[in-house]
């Protein structure tokens, strides 16, 4: 395993793998609205993560990242054709670290959220969400280099160099599938660089439910 490297560096290239495949993170009918929208004004919006996500780089298959029950309280404001946009703050998303070996938390990745922020159309389901963060890789306590990364996440169709995936829209229980597909560049380190093949795609789909508060 890559983790037992004595000279450490493998361990840290595939933490620092698991980092950049983060940072690639890519039909309702007007009567399927959800029922909770309808004719009332919306403040609050409600998200979490229903299920295990699924990530993947470059070659290496899927893996399963288990985020289930994260997410937060957000601000939600109508605009025009039945449109909202939608805004969460980072204090108020609460998501888990990424262990890169399940069970142990001595090489993970931490997540502090900055912003999440986009749009839902509510008479066809469509989400647009830009997720803002800072991704931490740590090796035990000894943390790596911080990296500041915007993705994109949606539920329409979402594609890289070879990777492409599609979204489910939100249902009428607020129900959605979130996909992001980006390229990965090249980096400064020729070792990452070859042992990943970049540039290459990441992808990740994160199963995710929504739910809405009418105003008082």
């Amino acid at each position: 395993m890559l983790i037992n490297s004595t000279n450490g560096r493998p361990a840290y290239v595939f933490i620092l793998a698991c980092a950049l495949l983060i940072i690639g993170i890519a039909t309702l009918s007007k009567s399927d609205e959800p029922a909770s929208i309808q004719g009332k004004a919306i403040e609050r919006v409600f998200f979490k993560v229903i299920n295990k996500g699924r990530l993947s780089i470059s070659f290496f298959p899927s893996f399963k990242y288990d985020a289930k029950n994260s997410g937060g309280y957000g601000s939600f404001q109508m605009i025009a054709n039945n449109r909202a946009r939608v805004h969460f703050s980072g204090p108020d998303i609460a998501i888990p670290p990424l262990q890169v070996v399940q069970g142990s938390n001595f090489a993970r990745i931490e997540i502090q959220t900055k912003e999440m922020a986009g749009e839902i159309d509510f008479a066809t389901g469509s989400i647009q969400l830009s997720f803002d963060a800072i991704f931490t890789p740590y090796m035990g306590k000894k943390k790596q280099t911080s990296i500041s990364v915007v993705t994109l996440l949606t539920t329409e169709t979402s594609k890289g160099k070879k990777k492409k995936l599609t979204g489910r829209r939100m249902n009428a229980s607020g129900e959605a599938l979130l996909v992001g597909v980006a390229i990965v560049p090249k980096t400064n380190d020729r070792y990452i660089n070859a042992f990943l093949r970049l540039p290459t795609d990441a992808a990740c789909e994160l199963p995710v439910h929504f739910e809405f508060f009418p105003k008082k």
